[in-house]
This record gives structure tokens, sequence and C-alpha cells, in this order.
């Protein structure tokens, strides 16, 4: 009698298995489901995308920041450059050397056609 009464406590403890992992695989289909129908995984990977872009704005942004900003900042850089002048990159490559500033300022005509 002991061993049909452990039988039946193991039959019994396996039932109870089998039914649990039968409500887990269930929740977790809800759970997909709604996630699918909700497109909750599409805004999470926006939500941590944004979560890294904001310090990378929030630097770009301050004032101390020297890389050009805004589409004219970035034309009138491009125009430096295509009358021949290099940017030293020690600073930030906002600066030119002094000799290149010069000649810069004598072909700034040629910056304003490239600009404009």
């Amino acid at each position: 009698e002991s061993d049909t009464s452990t039988s039946l406590a193991e039959q019994s403890l396996v039932d109870n298995l089998n039914n649990a992992t039968k409500e887990l695989e269930e929740a977790l289909k809800n759970c997909l489901d709604h996630a699918s129908s909700t497109k909750l995984g599409h805004r999470n990977k926006v939500r941590r995308a944004l979560n890294k872009l904001r310090p990378l704005v929030t630097n770009y942004l301050k004032s101390s920041n020297k890389r050009p900003k805004g589409k004219m900042q970035n034309t009138f850089r491009a125009g430096i450059k295509a009358v021949g002048g290099k940017f030293l990159t020690q600073h930030g490559g906002s600066e030119l050397t002094t000799d290149n500033g010069m000649d810069v300022i004598d072909r700034f005509k040629e910056v304003v056609e490239y600009v404009v």
C-alpha cells in the first residue's frame, strides 16, 4: 500500500507540474500576442535607442562643443576646405593654422561662392 500511495503522490506532483507548465505556456503566448498587437517590442527598441541618443545630442549641443551645428556651418566649413583650408585636429578640428587662415581670408570670395 505504501508503494501505491507513493506512486499516487508522485503522479499528483507530475500532474501539477504538467498543469503549471501548460499555464505558463499559455501565459507566455498571451504575453507575446499582447506585445505583438501593441507593438510593445518596437516601442521598447525605440525607447532604448532614444536613451542612447539623448546624451550624444546633449553633448553635441553644448556651447563648448566645437563641431559645426546646422547646415550653414557645415556648408561654410566645406567651403573653407574646398579652397584649401585645413583644420587642426588638436582643437577639435575648429581652428586653422595662422598661415592657412590667412590663405583662406585671401580666398574668402571663393568660400562665399561655394556656400551660395
